[in-house]
């Protein structure tokens, strides 16, 4: 079907009113950038005026300077009086420069010789004494002298300035007339009523349009643009107030020689009154425009709003569930379409309803599965939660759950395990349901090889799913044959825990029936197998935790023994020793002391052999063991009795004192250079000492030397006492 119109020219009124808005953000934005070049163009017109001016009174004071240099030039005739000569040099200098109106000529000693006048009566040696004078200081230096600014008879203002007088020596000051730098800024207008004016370096009014304000020694430092000088900044702000309190647009330029700053400013109001103007302009224009856009829109959603509430109302019916509902529209355009499309919807609705529920219940189905296994999930978490020290519940959980989520007939939780009489295999950590609810299997052994489901799990550190196991029995898994044969199991799942890489244990789950596992439940079976691992970190983190806090406290103790036994290091080495018995579970543990006489003593002892022990010793000390204390480095016998590399000495005494095979560790005990003897401990069955426990014994080994240490130095202070 053709329709008659599109939905471009009904929204193209739409349009009109998003490029209106458009329009007002684009003036808004030229605006802005409108006011901002207006405000650079100002100041830099401002900034050209004020340097200019700067320019032009630093040239005319330099250019006063120029001409007094003259008179410092070596003359010709040398026969001539030089008085004479030097006030005929101040008349040239007087017609050359109409603003000296003043030369005074300053022999070395700092006595006025010479003054040459406009406005007053010429002197030859008055003899005045100007060695005081700052002008007289500065310029006999060959520094040439900026007076500050004064007004003779109030009227019109006056510098000094002051050169080395050159042939004769002495200093030429000269009284200039200020008033040029009066016209320069009377000259200089911004606008209708802008000005320019000069300060000094402490913010007094030297030079201004308003003459009467410069009489009046006017002190402006209290300006914001004038006080900004003296500040930390770049200089005056910009925006700026003038005297009478109003907001100015400020420029300035230094004359550094002078330290003069020349200011132009013009009022806020008459620099930005185009501006404004031109903003008021713009805002009635944008303003009428939205006006506009405004009644456009209202026409164009009253033409729209009959078929979408048709719409609307259809949508509504339909999604009660009359799907009977058929939308009636005509516009000839895109609403028309969807009303079409409402319709077909309707239909289609209509049909897929039926099987609907269908799949409603195949989803609860689903979500029901999902939910029982969030739950074990959770169930588990709990059991780790509750048991962070014991890993058994949770193995045991994972088994329970896993057994009946995946509705196997058992489950089994084997751990890597090493053992001193054995190989390294799996142990089964939990064992299997039988029908009448007993348990079997729990502590069985499979190696470490792929010829069990399990063993493959582990050695190929992936999950293995076998169908039915039976088939398999005699070419592949030979191990798996008795307890196949005693359970009577088919389908195997095999998931590997892994750490890093490594794997340390499996999760097998057992069905006497042929039925392959799903995904889903295979998936659930590794996630307790991630939790598993999570317990088993647990447990891990909380022995280590638990033991280091055990170590800590011990050697606190023995420092606090350390401390509170100065004289005597006896109690010292029994407390050491009750530490070691009761942090390492060992058997036997001592402390040998060399002597003076070059052996060994028995210090101290805690066990069962002690009285074996004391007739061994003393004993002598042999070189290879003495080099060993001396190097700080322990010695560690893992088996005394059958090891390779044990002493026939040490193998000597576990003969002699008749205690059985075990491991051995000797701390080494040395004070600056010299070995004072060794911490040892012993530990039965010989299963070794790891390096967590070695170091600690070296800390023990330290402490004890500290004890002795201690009553060595106690002793000998009582005795010098």
């Amino acid at each position: 079907m053709t329709r008659r119109w599109r939905l471009f020219p009904k929204y193209a009124l739409l349009i009109i009113t998003l490029v209106g808005s458009m329009l007002v953000a684009s003036g808004a934005i030229g605006l802005y950038f409108s006011w901002r070049e207006n405000k650079a163009n100002l100041i830099a017109l401002q900034d050209e005026k004020a340097q200019n001016a700067a320019t032009r009174i630093e040239q005319y004071i330099k250019d006063i300077e120029h001409q007094l240099s003259w008179t410092a030039l070596p003359r010709a005739d040398a026969d001539g009086d030089p008085l004479e000569q030097r006030r005929i040099e101040y008349l040239k200098l007087q017609r050359q420069a109409p603003a000296i109106t003043e030369v005074v000529w300053i022999d070395p000693q700092g006595r006025e010789q010479l003054r040459i006048s406009r406005l007053a009566m010429d002197a030859i040696g008055s003899g005045i004494d100007m060695s005081q004078e700052e002008k007289f200081r500065v310029a006999s230096k060959n520094k040439t002298y900026y007076g500050p600014v004064y007004f003779r008879k109030g009227t019109e203002p006056y510098m000094t300035i002051a050169i080395a007088a050159g042939s004769g020596g002495g200093v030429t000051a000269a009284e200039v007339n200020l008033k040029f730098v009066w016209d320069v800024v009377s000259r200089i207008k911004i606008g209708a009523t802008g000005l320019a004016y000069v300060v000094d370096s402490t913010g007094t009014l030297i030079a201004h349009p308003d003459i009467s304000l410069v009489l009046k020694n006017s002190d402006l430092s209290a300006l914001p643009q004038v006080a900004a000088l003296r500040g930390p900044g770049d200089g005056p702000p910009l925006l700026a107030r003038d005297s009478n309190g109003e907001e100015v647009l400020s420029a300035h330029a230094a004359i550094p020689t002078l330290h003069w700053t020349v200011f132009v400013e013009s009022p806020r109001a008459e620099a930005f009154a185009p501006l404004y103007a031109t903003l008021q302009r713009t805002s009635l224009l944008l303003v009428a425009a939205l006006l506009i856009s405004i009644t456009a829109s209202f026409f164009l959603a009253r033409a729209l709003v009959r078929p979408l509430r048709a719409l609307q109302e259809g949508a509504a019916q339909i999604g009660a569930g009359d799907l009977d509902r058929h939308i009636e529209v005509r516009t000839g355009d895109e609403l028309e379409g969807l009303a079409e499309q409402f319709n077909r919807m309707s239909a289609q609705l209509r049909e897929s309803y039926a099987g609907l529920e269908r799949k409603v219940e195949q989803r609860t189905a689903e979500l029901t599965e999902s939910l029982e296994y969030q739950t074990a999930t959770a169930e588990i978490l709990k059991v780790i939660s509750s048991s962070p020290d014991d890993l058994q519940p949770v193995l045991e959980a994972v088994a329970e759950r896993s057994r009946i989520l995946c509705r196997a007939a058992g489950s089994r939780v084997w751990l890597l395990d090493d053992s001193p009489s054995l190989a390294r295999h799996l142990r089964a950590r939990t064992g299997y349901k039988l029908e009448d609810g007993s348990e079997s299997g729990r502590g069985d052994l499979l190696p470490l090889k792929a010829t069990s489901v399990v063993g493959q799990a582990f050695v190929e550190a992936r999950t293995v799913h076998i169908d039915d196991v039976a088939p398999l029995i005699d070419k592949q898994y030979p191990d798996a044959r008795a307890s196949q044969e005693r359970h009577g199991f088919h389908t195997v799942l095999a998931v590997p825990m892994l750490r890093e890489g490594n794997v340390i244990g499996v999760i097998a789950v057992l069905r006497k029936q042929v039925e392959p596992f799903s995904s889903g439940e295979i998936r659930l079976i590794e996630t307790f197998a991630d939790q598993a691992l999570i317990a088993m970190v647990n447990v891990r983190l909380f022995n280590e935790t638990k033991e280091a806090l055990q170590q800590q406290t011990a050697t606190a103790e023995v420092l606090r023994v350390i401390s509170g036994s100065i004289a005597d290091s006896a109690p010292v080495f029994e407390k050491i020793l009750e530490s070691c018995n009761h942090l390492f579970s060992s058997t036997e543990q001592g402390i040998l002391l060399i002597g003076d006489d070059n052996r060994f003593h028995l210090a101290a002892h805690r066990g069962i052999a002690r009285d074996r022990l004391e007739a061994l010793f003393p004993s002598p000390v042999g070189s290879d063991f003495e080099r060993a204390i001396l190097a700080r480095r322990p010695l560690h016998y893992k088996d005394v009795i059958n090891g390779p590399d044990v002493p026939s000495g040490i193998r000597a005494v576990a003969e002699h004192i008749h205690v059985g095979n075990y491991s051995q560790v000797f701390a080494p005990m040395v004070w600056e250079g010299r070995a004072l003897g060794t911490l040892y401990v012993t530990r039965q069955p010989p299963t070794g000492f790891g390096e967590t426990e070695i170091g600690l014994l070296r800390t023990f080994a330290d402490q004890a030397v500290i004890a002795i240490q201690n009553a060595r130095l106690f002793n000998e202070t009582k005795e010098a006492l």
